[in-house]
């Protein structure tokens, strides 16, 4: 008994499952009866997903074209493949994004995948998106590019900060350690002061001369000299010894500023237009304004006693919207600059020396010191600052310098890039080895490396380098991107000349590679057509990869009382009448009636019927005649415009008046018993009848008759007729 309550409690339960399951059951039968009328859930996710994509892609693609045209910002790529442009500032800022370079292993796959380009539907709604991406992306780049210039002049001040307290740094630590025992100040090959005892001097290899030693002999010579001026100055102002043989220089500019430099050494009190005393003696004049190009760079004078010798200087300012700027890396401030052979100046002058863009070569010389290298060459492009580091030896000690620099203290330098065969240039040098390579062998210190290859943007500008004992091997990577890219210009209905910056590049259809940019289009002439109303075409990378050019037809002649236009060669007008076959008789008697509308103040011819009384009879007749040249596209919608009206002078003895005209192009009928639209009190410019006769002309003589037609009982006026 006590096994019955057990019992139903499990009937009860398994009839509660059975009624769960079975309303279950029922729900999603009638979900499947609703959702029947319904598009499914993989339609609405392709519709979603794919518009998702395209906008992405088109997002994409505008990203690219903003932001590759300009020379800031460099592509980027995470490892989810996601891609953002970075200017060089937060690419090294940012952890996740780094420039793309192509591997070994994509460039093999490349051979031998072809990617298809994806076509992007016409949709309003995704050209919309992309013309609002684009004003964003331009409004962003533009402000990026700001601040990314802003920066670099930020960084530029905080170097000459830091350089200025490297300089506090050097003057307290020279008052620090004069006064200690034993220390004593020593030079490296830099021009680099340390303090060292000379214990410590012995122990170490990078610091081989007492800097002291050297102005302990200048300045025993300073004061030799000093001694010498005095007794030769002292000698001269005692009576009978005669005065001092000096004579003087005036400077002329167009401008009043510029720094005077005789011999290569600034000179101070100077002002320009005012004599300025000098010793007798040969000199070499140089007025030098870094922002300003002086012509002639120099001049060499001759002063002699009691003479004043005038030199004048055209200061030229630079453009510096088109400029770059070369920073000198210098150990010394008093080493003179030779820009494109021309003295400008000593490194003291100032920090960053602009220049237009372009090619340009640069040497410092300093008394008693060998630099290395000799000379750089190098291009500078506008916006760009080119650095240059120059090492100076001691004349005394670089032989000796050359002996103990063995091949354990030399490096390895490995260039590379992602585009092969860029010229290598090293220390502003043109190398003459390719990419890739590897230097062998190079001296410790720094070293400036840069590549170069027609028709490519290199990121980065330069790499500076350095090879020390604790870092012998080094490598400097590049990244190449194409400036060119292949075009098609095509000229229509004919076959023009094209012209790209001034070169012929083909007649009617030309495939050119062109460099990204602007480019000035002109067109050839060709008879009877106007050229292309065009005058120049941007290239970009993502941009239009063929250009199409319209010449308009020129096609035109006009009839009127008084004459044809343009020419008699090419038209003419016969007068006469057509009888009942419509044929065309010329009339040598009596030419048609000509009236003068004073509304018009130009004359009309007002066509009629002749009687039988009239010898011959017939309906009066024009008949307009007309050369077409073969250039000339008959396909085009070519027009017949005629300024024809009806009158109230009615035939003779015409009891009712009518005016109707006909119309025959080549004969064949256009157009039978037309009443004119306009009377003739509405005569004017504007009030004319257009017909289109493509079908009826050919190359060659044409002809046009307008006549009265057999209907009419009135005079029909014609003003002119014009074909275009």
């Amino acid at each position: 008994m006590a096994k019955e309550p057990h019992k139903k409690n499990k009937k009860q339960l398994r009839e509660q499952i059975r009624s769960e399951l079975e309303q279950k059951y029922q729900n999603k039968q009638n979900e499947k009866s609703d959702n029947s009328q319904l598009p499914t859930s993989d339609e609405k996710s392709y519709s979603h997903f794919y518009r998702r994509y395209m906008e992405q892609l088109v997002y994409n693609q505008t990203a690219d074209d903003v932001y590759g045209r300009h020379v800031e910002f460099i592509r980027c790529e995470n490892h989810l493949g996601e891609i953002k442009w970075l200017t060089p500032i937060e690419e090294e800022n940012d952890q996740e994004f780094t420039r793309q370079e192509k591997t070994w292993w994509k460039a093999l796959l490349s051979i031998f995948r072809k990617s298809s380009k994806i076509e992007i539907p016409q949709d309003s709604e995704i050209d919309s998106l992309k013309e609002k991406w684009k004003e964003e992306f331009e409004a962003d780049a533009l402000q990026r590019i700001e601040n990314y210039h802003h920066q670099i002049e930020k960084d530029r001040k905080q170097y000459e900060e830091e350089k200025n307290l490297q300089k506090i740094y050097q003057q307290e630590e020279d008052r620090f350690f004069k006064n200690k025992p034993g220390y004593k100040k020593y030079r490296n090959q830099k021009g680099e002061i340390r303090w060292m005892t000379e214990d410590e001097f012995e122990e170490q290899e990078e610091y081989y001369e007492e800097a002291s030693a050297r102005y302990r002999r200048w300045l025993y010579i300073a004061a030799s000299l000093i001694f010498v001026i005095t007794a030769i100055l002292a000698w001269l102002k005692l009576p009978g010894n005669g005065q001092i043989n000096r004579g003087y220089l005036v400077v002329e500019s167009n401008r009043q500023a510029g720094t005077l430099y005789l011999n290569k050494s600034q000179v101070v009190g100077f002002a320009l237009n005012e004599p300025f005393p000098l010793e007798a003696g040969d000199y070499e004049v140089a007025l030098i304004d870094r922002h300003y190009r002086t012509i002639p760079a120099k001049h060499s004078v001759s002063i002699t006693k009691n003479d004043t010798i005038t030199v004048s200087f055209e200061q030229i300012e630079r453009a510096l919207q088109n400029a770059g700027y070369i920073e000198i890396d210098s150990p010394y401030n008093d080493a003179a600059i030779y820009l494109d052979f021309d003295f400008v100046g000593r490194t003291g002058d100032y920090n960053l020396i602009a220049v237009e863009a372009g090619q340009h070569d640069l040497a410092l010389q300093k008394e008693g010191m060998e630099t290395r290298p000799e000379k750089v060459s190098f291009d500078v492009t506008a916006g760009d600052t080119h650095r240059v580091a120059f090492q100076f030896i001691n004349k005394q000690n670089v032989q000796p310098a050359e002996q103990t620099l063995t091949k354990q203290a030399l490096g390895m330098l490995e260039v590379t890039s992602n585009v092969k065969e860029a010229d290598i240039y090293l220390n502003g040098r043109k190398t003459g080895h390719k990419t890739d390579y590897i230097f062998q062998q190079l001296e410790p210190g720094k070293h400036v490396v840069r590549l170069q290859k027609p028709g490519y943007k290199i990121y980065p500008n330069e790499k500076v380098i350095t090879i020390s004992e604790n870092q012998r091997n080094v490598k400097a990577t590049f990244t190449l991107s194409s400036t060119f890219r292949n075009v098609r210009l095509v000229t229509r209905p004919v076959k023009g000349d094209i012209y790209v910056d001034g070169e012929k590049v083909g007649a009617g259809t030309a495939r050119i590679s062109l460099q990204l940019g602007k480019h000035a289009v002109q067109f050839g002439k060709i008879q009877n057509y106007r050229e292309p109303d065009v005058d120049s075409i941007t290239v970009t990378q993502n941009g239009n990869e063929d250009f199409i050019f319209r010449y308009n037809r020129k096609f035109f002649v006009e009839f009127k009382p008084e004459g044809v236009e343009p020419s008699p060669e090419m038209a003419s007008i016969d007068e006469g009448y057509v009888r009942g076959s419509y044929e065309f008789k010329y009339r040598r008697n009596a030419k048609i009636e000509r009236r003068t509308l004073d509304k018009l103040n130009d004359e009309m011819w007002f066509l009629g019927f002749p009687f039988q009384y009239r010898n011959p009879p017939g309906r009066e007749a024009l008949k307009f005649n007309f050369f077409i040249p073969d250039n000339v596209l008959l396909d085009d919608n070519i027009r017949l415009k005629v300024w024809g009206y009806q009158t109230k002078d009615n035939f003779p003895l015409a009891l009712s008046g009518s005016t109707m005209y006909t119309i025959i192009t080549n004969s064949v009928i256009v157009k039978e018993n037309i009443a004119p639209k306009f009377v003739i009190d509405d005569a004017g410019e504007e009030q004319y009848s257009d017909f289109s006769i493509n079908d009826f002309l050919r190359h060659g003589n044409n002809q046009i008759l307008i006549f009265p037609s057999p209907q009419a009982s009135a005079y029909f006026a014609l003003w002119k007729v014009v074909i275009q």
